[in-house]
């Protein structure tokens, strides 16, 4: 079952909700509640690691996008030794993954939570899926 809203309609709904006079963080959340309840994602993983591709690490709805970032987190968090940032000048761009081998996860059974909580430690906080991952909104 698709999203009643379907991709035209999520789009407009994240246009009207960042439009309104409430704090950034609020509306972070209702933003979350939103696609929570009007949302459905269906499929499977079909076990490709094109999860472990293209990362984007948030902690606590805050992107992790500087290298003085990453090294706090790692410091905080050691298992997100994992990720392997690729630059864009100063800026993170994104993150691939360490123990990704061949399509696979090498270190499945201690992977972190953003790996766990796939597709939904994505979704919810980019709107958005890797395409081919299994998984469908």
């Amino acid at each position: 079952m698709a999203s009643p809203l379907g991709r035209w309609g999520m789009a407009q709904l994240s246009v009207l909700l960042v439009g309104l006079p409430f704090p950034a963080g609020l509306k972070q959340r209702c933003w979350r509640w939103v696609k929570w309840e009007l949302c459905y994602l269906a499929g499977r993983c079909i076990h490709q690691g094109i999860c472990c591709r293209f990362l984007s690490i948030h902690i606590d709805s805050n992107r992790i996008s500087t290298s003085d970032e990453f090294q706090k987190l790692i410091k905080e968090r050691p298992v997100m030794k994992r990720f392997v940032p690729h630059m864009d000048d100063e800026r993170i761009e994104y993150f691939t993954c360490r123990s990704r081998k061949g399509g696979k996860c090498h270190d499945y059974e201690t992977r972190p939570a953003i790996c766990r909580e796939y597709p939904h430690s994505v979704f919810f906080l980019t709107s958005a899926l890797h395409v081919g991952c299994g998984y469908v909104i």
